[in-house]
C-alpha cells in the first residue's frame, strides 16, 4: 500500500526524481497484492493488480538512501542484514512525526477489510508528509 500511495502522490506532485519501491523481509518472491489491498487502493485510484512481491536484498539496501519501514521488527531484519544502514532505516510514522502510541504499523494480512482501509489511511497520512521532506 506504501508504494503505491507515495508513488501516486509523487505523481501528483510531478516529482520524477525519487524511486519508490517496496520489498518485504520474509515473503515469498512474486506474489501479488491481496483482493482486500487492490480494493482499498481502488478507492485511491490506484491499481497494483500487476505488483508482485519482492524479498529485500543486501544489494537494495545498500543503494537505498532511505528505508522507510512498517514496524520495529522489519527495521531489525533490514540492520541485521546490512547494520551500517542505520541511518537510513526508519519506522514510517516515526520518520513521518506522527506521534502516537505505537509507531509501528500492523500488517492487515488476514484481517477483516476494514482493517485495510483504517491501515490505508495510516499509510496516506505518513507519506503524505514523507512526500513534504522528501
Amino acid at each position: 500500500m506504501a508504494e503505491g500511495l507515495l508513488k501516486k502522490i509523487l505523481q501528483e506532485k510531478g516529482r520524477t526524481d525519487v524511486e519508490v519501491i517496496s520489498a518485504g523481509i520474509m515473503m515469498l518472491l512474486g506474489i501479488g497484492a491481496t483482493s482486500a489491498t487492490k480494493e482499498v487502493l481502488r478507492t485511491e485510484g490506484i491499481d497494483v493488480s500487476t505488483h508482485l512481491s519482492r524479498k529485500v536484498s543486501m544489494d537494495m539496501i545498500r543503494r537505498s538512501d532511505l528505508i522507510l519501514v512498517m514496524e520495529k521488527l522489519h527495521e531489525e531484519k533490514i540492520l541485521q542484514l546490512v547494520p551500517d544502514a542505520k541511518n537510513r532505516v526508519f519506522l514510517l510514522r516515526e520518520f513521518a512525526k506522527i506521534d502516537g502510541a505505537s509507531l509501528g504499523i500492523e500488517d492487515p494480512i488476514g484481517k477483516p477489510v476494514e482493517f485495510y482501509h483504517k491501515t490505508m489511511q495510516t499509510i496516506k497520512e505518513a507519506v503524505m508528509r514523507v512526500s513534504e521532506v522528501i
